[in-house]
């Protein structure tokens, strides 16, 4: 397992995320003014990871990383991925996606500069988006709960052309 500031980096290096640390045991920012110094420079991770040795990572969503993720959960009163069977939406698997430690899975659209709006249960029970002004806990976090672990290889996620279907 990798430490924090080492996803962190490669998250950074790889794919240009800017990213910040986030409280393991319930995904809170760690830093006041996240979504201002949130960052992708190798210096500034060291700096703002140095103080949370067992933080997570978090990824800022929307215009600042060019991605929108559908956000899907799995909980005793709520099945996302039943939710999206009965939307007929199970295309969205095309998309890069991070288990989670509770079940549910993360889909990475790259959506660029357009603008779409974050919503927990909007679209359907159990289905969350993560867009503009939101973020999401990145792949290779340890939470209290569990891992964040990509369902594919880092590559696929660099060359994720897909638009938000």
């Amino acid at each position: 397992m990798k430490a924090p500031t080492e996803v962190a980096l490669e998250l950074a290096q790889e794919l240009g995320w800017r990213v910040f640390p986030a409280n393991p045991k319930n995904k809170r920012p760690l830093i006041a003014e996240w979504p201002d110094k949130a960052s992708n420079n190798p210096d500034e991770i060291k700096r703002l990871f140095s103080r949370w040795q067992n933080a997570m990572v978090a990824v800022p969503t929307g215009f600042t990383n060019g991605i929108t993720v559908v956000d899907i959960d799995v909980r005793e009163e709520k099945d996302g991925f039943q939710t999206i069977e009965e939307l007929g939406l199970e295309r969205l698997s095309i998309y890069p996606a991070v288990r989670t430690p509770s079940g549910g899975i993360h889909l990475y659209i790259s959506t660029g500069t357009d603008h779409y709006q974050s919503s927990a249960g909007r679209l359907g029970l159990g289905i969350d988006i993560r867009s503009h002004g939101g973020y999401i806990i990145g792949a290779g976090s340890v939470s209290s709960k569990g891992a964040y672990e990509w369902m594919c290889d880092l590559q696929r996620v660099k060359n994720n052309t897909y638009p938000m279907i």
